[in-house]
């Protein structure tokens, strides 16, 4: 079973220690300032409802998706924002895809449900779908890329 480890501590508290650590310093963010060519805008996600949604509408307009599970307190998501998201190369290959987000910054009961659904116990992570609407479990990714790794995993997952 995906995550099965996790499963045994309580999301809450993980991403919870994460947010202490940040705040101490142990962490760091970054800078939090947009690269020039900026990627086109992920769409807030903020409950399972509205992620259903657009993958459906993703798929009736024949789309992939690539669900982002962010932080404003995760060094390593602005990491990918400032550096993976951020290459020209990448920004040219996610040019199909809906971008959609949650944003656990603070962490409600549907930021919760969402977690648990992939199994998330530390940021950053992605998750594909195909333009089927079918999630492409295998195709997860847990924890920084940079530009070229991730450009590599796209392609991996595209078949």
């Amino acid at each position: 079973m995906r995550g099965d480890f996790f499963m045994k501590v309580p999301y809450r508290t993980c991403l919870l220690l994460l947010a202490a650590l940040h705040a101490c310093g142990v962490l760091a963010a970054g800078s939090m300032e947009t690269p020039e060519g900026e990627l086109q805008p992920f769409q807030p996600i903020a409950t399972a409802a509205e992620l259903d949604a657009a993958v459906a509408a993703a798929q009736k307009a024949g789309r992939r998706v690539m669900l982002d599970f962010y932080a404003d307190w995760c060094g390593p998501c602005h990491q990918m924002e400032r550096e993976t998201f951020a290459d020209p190369g990448v920004r040219k290959a996610l040019e199909d895809y809906a971008l959609l987000r949650v944003d656990i910054s603070e962490i409600d009961d549907a930021d919760e449900t969402l977690l648990e659904r992939f199994a998330v116990a530390g940021l950053p992570v992605m998750v594909f779908y195909d333009a089927q609407g079918l999630e492409l479990e295998e195709c997860q990714l847990v924890g920084f890329a940079d530009a070229e790794a991730f450009g590599a995993h796209l392609v991996k997952c595209q078949g």
